[in-house]
């Protein structure tokens, strides 16, 4: 075996411990590279077809340079990406919080050893976290309390990927906002979608309207105010019933043809809110 072959295999594994060590794709491609100026075969194939290649000396020059910049494009845990994103995201998420005072020079530093040493843990966890991802999505949307379960894990695993964090944040505030309903469940209905018509002689106000239970327990018998405008903006009329149905925790319901009664001639449009609703 000429030294370009023993070129190529050893460049092939040096990109290859690379790609699966490091995670350097660009170090591994540069190697890779390097390695393809040692085969020889093909050299010699295109040169036959009268085609222009590079010569030995050139070869050796080239695959000296990719050699050199495999080495420098080896990722290193111990960088980070920027001074900017180190200063404000990054730093927010480390174990460690930037305090005033003469402790604003130390501080930075060891912020900056955290993100590492986050961004090293999650590469150790990607398997665990992407498992995790995809349990997520079989959960019901409104399933609040087993999301936030789920990226508790998964910022515990990547303690220094921002996304995840606001992610669990955002999580975590829709569960606080629950406190309230229960406590008081009944607050749980809300309009979420509401159709309006005139019907009968013009006179009669029938909706499809789309009710959802934010709350953790069943609701039913919702009071629901449908207050109508002329096209001036102007309040005119105002019709309640009560629609005696269940809308499950945590789920939405559409209910059609709902005959809200006498609507004034001049309504153009209207509006409706559920007043109250009993725990089923």
């Amino acid at each position: 075996m000429d030294w370009p072959e023993k070129l190529a295999v050893v460049a092939a594994l040096a990109a290859l411990i690379v790609l699966l060590v490091y995670g350097g794709i660009v170090s591994a491609i540069a190697f890779a590279l390097c390695g393809l100026m040692g085969w020889t075969r093909m050299f010699e194939q295109v040169r036959a077809l009268g085609k222009p290649t590079l010569s030995g000396k050139g070869r050796v020059i080239v695959a000296s340079l990719l050699s050199f910049l495999g080495v420098l494009a080896i990722p290193s845990d111990t960088k980070d990406a920027s001074p900017a994103s180190t200063a404000t995201e990054q730093d927010a998420l480390s174990s460690s919080v930037i305090a005033s005072g003469n402790q604003a020079s130390e501080e930075p530093a060891r912020s900056n050893v955290n993100v590492a040493e986050g961004r090293k843990l999650e590469r150790q966890n990607k398997i665990k976290i992407n498992s995790l991802l995809s349990d997520i999505k079989t959960l019901k949307e409104r399933d609040y309390e087993a999301r936030l379960a789920f990226w508790n894990d998964i910022v515990a695993l990547a303690p220094a990927n921002a996304v995840y964090a606001r992610k669990r944040l955002e999580m975590a505030d829709k569960v606080e906002s629950l406190d309230g309903l229960r406590e008081n469940p009944e607050q749980g209905a809300v309009v979420e979608k509401v159709r309006g018509r005139k019907e009968g002689f013009g006179n009669v106000l029938v909706v499809d309207i789309t009710l959802r239970n934010d709350a953790l327990s069943n609701l039913k018998d919702f009071q629901i105010t449908c207050e109508s405008k002329g096209h001036s903006g102007t309040v005119v009329d105002s019709n309640t019933r009560i629609l005696y149905e269940v809308v499950d925790a945590r789920s939405t319901r559409t209910f059609r043809k709902v005959n809200m009664g006498l609507l004034h001639s001049q309504a153009a449009s209207t509006h409706c809110t559920v007043d109250q609703a009993a725990i089923a």
